[in-house]
């Protein structure tokens, strides 16, 4: 929950993703232990769209 906290105060600070297309349409994320946190900066907040596991094929499931 702390990284949630962290994302609203300072939402720039995830990384871009590789993937081209998900870079495309704004997404960053952050890696919080073994999970990745995608997000997306919108206009005053922060909108967080899934939770995964870093072994998953995150490409799909966004």
């Amino acid at each position: 929950m702390a990284e949630l906290e962290r994302l609203a105060t300072f939402p720039s600070r995830g990384a871009r993703p590789r993937d081209e297309r998900l870079r495309k349409a704004g997404y960053r994320y952050v890696v919080r232990g073994q999970y990745l946190i995608f997000y997306k900066v919108l206009r005053s907040y922060v909108r967080v769209y899934r939770v995964l596991h870093g072994r998953r094929m995150y490409r799909d499931l966004l």
